[in-house]
């Protein structure tokens, strides 16, 4: 995940609209509204459709760090038959590709957990990327390719919205229990997730929140107040250096989802007497320790338990 605006896409509805027609005819064809959903630094679009008004799809304009995060070609050599040098292109998939996999990986194999799958767009691809001019605030700068996706919709309403329940509790473990198995099964492989750069939105990066601790102090009500903040912070920080990073060698690595939150789990509740759950948002999937899931999970659902 990118953290800085400039990488934002520059896209309105409108343009939202253009890329529709244009990459998604057939889908264009039986959309009504368009309206952009929030995003931290991607472009999101709920597409409606005209005759029924239901969300049907989400059109994806990916910010541009992740976007020219591209598979590649490659061309390797190999002797063959009577010893022949044979040259083998081959397709590297990029980490979007890998996103996509993932998503495709589940919908096939585990018709149970919820998830969005990419559509095929004009041109038989999942991914089609777009340039852009710069905005305003960047100036002269070059224009920059984005990743334009089409999401079909999961429906449901956000885990955030609902009163925290031993059941929800229990449901929403037993959601991520079975997306690890799942994605760890031996069927799903990419090289550019399991090799993927450490971002600043990942666990192993904790210990640079150290240097936003300014920021702690500015959305306290008192310094007394923010100077207990940061304390705590850098309490938080060097247990964390001291008990987990220097174990992470020994800790078991797999597919994780990364972003295991009540923001990111939805609950369908059409049904008054039971209810699915669904999960969304494949943006910070990555090769790490397995725990780091639990982690992140078990710390957003005490948050918004301790809310209610």
């Amino acid at each position: 995940m990118s953290s800085s605006g400039e990488n934002k896409p520059p896209t309105t509805v409108e343009v939202a609209r253009s890329l529709l027609s244009r990459l998604y005819p057939q889908v264009a064809a039986k959309v009504g509204e368009v309206k952009e959903i929030v995003s931290y630094d991607d472009r999101n679009y709920l597409l409606k459709e005209a005759d029924t008004g239901k969300p049907a799809y989400v059109l994806k304009v990916t910010n541009a760090e992740d976007s020219a995060l591209e598979g590649k070609r490659k061309t390797q050599k190999k002797k063959v038959l009577n010893n022949k040098l044979t040259f083998f292109t081959f397709f590297c998939p990029g980490m979007l590709e890998g996103q996509n996999e993932m998503m495709l990986h589940l919908a096939t194999h585990y018709r149970t957990l919820k998830v969005s799958r990419p559509l095929f767009n004009a041109h038989g691809h999942h991914i089609a990327r777009e340039a852009f001019e710069a905005s305003e605030k960047e100036g002269k700068a070059p224009a920059k390719l984005f990743a334009v996706r089409l999401l079909d919709f999961v429906p449901g309403r956000r885990l955030f919205d609902y009163r925290m329940t031993p059941s929800l509790l229990a449901k929403s473990g037993d959601l991520l229990g079975r997306l690890l198995a799942a994605i760890n099964d031996g069927r799903y492989e990419n090289g550019a997730i399991r090799n993927r750069p450490t971002g600043l939105w990942s666990l192993v990066a904790a210990p640079k929140i150290k240097q936003y601790l300014e920021d702690v102090f500015e959305e306290s009500s008192t310094e007394e107040e923010g100077k207990e903040k940061a304390t705590l912070v850098r309490s938080a920080v060097k247990d964390f250096e001291a008990e987990v990073l220097t174990v992470m060698d020994h800790l078991p690595k797999a597919y994780i989802h990364g972003d295991f939150n009540e923001q990111n789990i939805l609950v369908d509740d059409d049904d008054d007497k039971d209810f699915e759950l669904a999960v969304i948002d494949f943006g910070d999937i990555s090769y790490s320790p397995r725990v780091f899931d639990i982690a992140i999970g078990k710390c957003h659902l005490q948050k918004i338990t301790a809310k209610t």
